[in-house]
């Protein structure tokens, strides 16, 4: 196992990777400690305890804990995947603004409900 471990270790481009990703972990970790400057934590942990059965406990929970201290990272990876499907729904508006004859044309085959493929015409 030993052996294993420092083989990985000698490989250059893949010791790079995981120390890279090591540190990455690490960041983030005491980022998801570190509270937000300005916050009285008595009051936080009052309101976090009162909004404990509600939406906000819930994404507390998901934050693994970070967002009822107010830490720097609170929000975690949410965020990213807010901006990836705005991103993302975006792209496909700009596509039909620029392309209007797509709006017209029939959908393929492919991406039809099964109901509507039986009564198309052979």
């Amino acid at each position: 196992m030993i052996e294993k471990i420092r083989n990985i270790f000698a490989i250059p481009e893949l010791r790079r990777k995981i120390l890279f990703t090591l540190g990455i972990l690490v960041i983030v970790r005491l980022g998801s400690q570190v509270p937000i400057p300005g916050i009285n934590p008595d009051a936080l942990r009052q309101t976090m305890e009162s909004l404990n059965d509600t939406f906000f406990g819930l994404f507390n929970l998901f934050t693994g804990g970070a967002f009822g201290q107010a830490a720097i990272f609170g929000l975690g990876i949410m965020p990213y995947i807010s901006v990836s499907i705005v991103k993302k729904h975006c792209k496909m508006q700009l596509f039909l603004l620029m392309q209007p004859q797509v709006i017209n044309c029939p959908p393929p085959v492919s991406l039809m409900p099964l109901a509507w493929v039986e009564f198309l015409p052979h």
